[in-house]
């Protein structure tokens, strides 16, 4: 739709959900190792450290279903985020560590369920995170 007014686009029905605007998700900018805020609302986290950043994250907080986390890389460099407890990932093993692909613009998105991180989306136009 293209319009100025609110009447122009469709309302929610009872019982839909939405998507937040991207302006209401928090950005966080890390150059060095360290741990990553525990996100309380959607957040992204630019790695912008030069060279490789070791990073760690803990569990998602009570209250944090449907979080989402993004991590991009910014530069070309592997970066590793260290889980605090395996994530879900869709494969059988207890995975708690991803290693980026070594370029800027390498991403991956977790969501919180239930106390843990679930991966969402690993896949880059350069390559893939790696789960292990």
């Amino acid at each position: 739709f293209c319009g100025s007014s609110p009447s122009q686009f469709p309302q929610p029905q009872p019982g839909e959900t939405s998507q937040p605007l991207s302006s209401q998700a928090e950005q966080v900018f890390i150059d060095g190792d360290q741990a990553i805020p525990v996100p309380t609302r959607d957040t992204t986290v630019f790695v912008t450290k030069t060279s490789a950043a070791a990073l760690t994250l803990a569990v998602p907080g009570a209250g944090s279903d449907g979080v989402k986390l993004r991590i991009i890389g910014l530069t070309d460099f592997a970066h590793v985020v260290t889980v605090a407890t395996a994530f879900l990932d869709g494969t059988s093993g207890g995975n708690t560590i991803l290693t980026s692909a070594a370029f800027a613009g390498s991403s991956v998105e977790l969501i919180a369920s239930k106390g843990l991180w679930v991966l969402i989306n690993g896949a880059t136009n350069s390559g893939p995170w790696v789960a292990s």
